[in-house]
């Protein structure tokens, strides 16, 4: 019965990435098809959030220009292992300068990458400039999540060693 369901929440979620891809524009949904994994839409569904496979160029104006866009150098060659944010809105594609064994994900705000270190949590804008530490310390296995309303993080830490991990709530500022 559980299998069951999580094939379930699987095939829905698939479902539902499926739709959200399907509203992209045909060139760049060929160029992702075949050059990405790991993709992961923002939550407000702006932007991207993914890894490139192979080189690949994604080419410019695939979506009309906005005025006053972002003025922060883009990168639209693509390089195999590297990590990027194409902004939907801008048609604007930032790489994402990743220490090794880094976790990227979004956080609640869709402007800002959630970036997890073996003892350390920042945030950063989605166009890889203002870094801001969160969190340094330790916590375990990189367990550490945002709350959706941004305002806190979830951690788990063992505040001594002669105590087990705990969850920990801490509130951001």
């Amino acid at each position: 019965q559980k299998a069951a369901l999580l094939r379930r929440w699987q095939t829905e979620e698939e479902i539902l990435q499926q739709d959200k891809i399907s509203r992209l524009p045909e060139e760049l949904v060929n160029i992702l098809d075949k050059t990405i994994k790991d993709l992961v839409f923002s939550p407000d569904e702006t932007k991207i959030l993914y890894t490139a496979t192979a080189s690949a160029s994604i080419p410019k104006e695939l979506i009309p220009p906005l005025p006053g866009a972002s003025t922060q150098p883009e990168e639209r060659e693509l390089q195999s292992g590297k990590t990027y944010v194409y902004d939907l809105k801008e048609d604007r594609n930032f790489a994402i300068d990743l220490p090794e064994e880094t976790k990227a994900s979004w956080f609640p705000t869709s402007k800002h990458l959630f970036l997890v270190q073996n003892d350390k949590i920042s945030i950063r804008e989605y166009d890889n400039t203002n870094q801001v530490n969160l969190y340094a310390g330790p916590f375990e296995n990189s367990f550490a999540f945002t709350f959706p309303s941004g305002n806190r993080l979830l951690i788990l830490a063992s505040l001594s060693k002669d105590t087990p991990p705990n969850l920990y709530s801490i509130t951001l500022r």
